[in-house]
């Protein structure tokens, strides 16, 4: 069984297209049964609905030309399931946003096949999966749950490659018990007490916005 896990990088459309996001970069990470990294998947998708807007430009540093002669969805889709078909596969993202995108862009340009099914019946949530191990009762962005893991960034940020290289390699970490203990031990230990909530606080000041005033305040 063979892990990937994936990131996005989409597009703002014209509200007239139908579709508010389109794909415009596919970046995934392939794992083996041990989590060794055996392969990486990098392709820029071309959208149909309007250009690369300056926001999203900003954000990724992708531009028009970066897509213009870019595979369109359909075409990205058959490259990237071309390079999954090496036997069974799971799919991980950071939160359901991605897994969610393919299903409505499917729908949007009318793309059916049996393996974006299976991909999509084959998903498995690493932001809830970290959430639960944590205990931190929240969704944790995934910045933040990188420096909590004590993961130092590859890459650059907003970038699907960049990205899924960095969960990847949370990815590792929470399914490895003994690193499970060396990163994240203390902070499990804290959750596990609201008295500590303000040590949090103060060892991880970016987890601020996931801890409530009233948990902050609990006696």
């Amino acid at each position: 069984m063979n892990h990937i896990i994936l990131d996005l990088e989409m597009n703002t459309s014209p509200k007239e297209s139908g579709a508010k996001n389109e794909i415009i970069e596919i970046g995934a990470v392939m794992l083996d049964d041990n989590y060794t990294e055996i392969g990486r998947f990098e392709t820029y998708v071309c959208p149909e609905h309007g250009e690369i807007t300056s926001i999203i430009h900003e954000l990724t540093g992708i531009t028009q030309k970066d897509v213009a002669d870019a595979p369109k969805f359909k075409e990205a889709m058959e490259d990237f399931f071309k390079w999954t078909d090496v036997g069974e596969c799971t799919f991980y993202s950071w939160s359901n946003c991605d897994k969610k995108q393919f299903e409505h862009e499917s729908e949007l340009k009318n793309y059916k096949d049996a393996r974006m099914d299976k991909m999509l019946n084959n998903w498995v949530d690493i932001q809830v999966e970290y959430d639960k191990l944590v205990g931190t009762g929240h969704t944790v962005a995934l910045g933040n749950a990188l420096k909590s893991a004590n993961i130092e960034l590859i890459g650059k940020p907003h970038t699907a490659i960049g990205d899924a290289i960095n969960t990847a390699e949370l990815f590792k970490v929470i399914r490895d018990e003994k690193l499970v203990q060396e990163r994240l031990g203390t902070l499990i230990e804290m959750f596990k007490h609201k008295e500590l909530a303000n040590s949090i606080l103060d060892m991880f000041p970016e987890m601020a916005a996931y801890i409530t005033e009233e948990e902050v305040t609990e006696e």
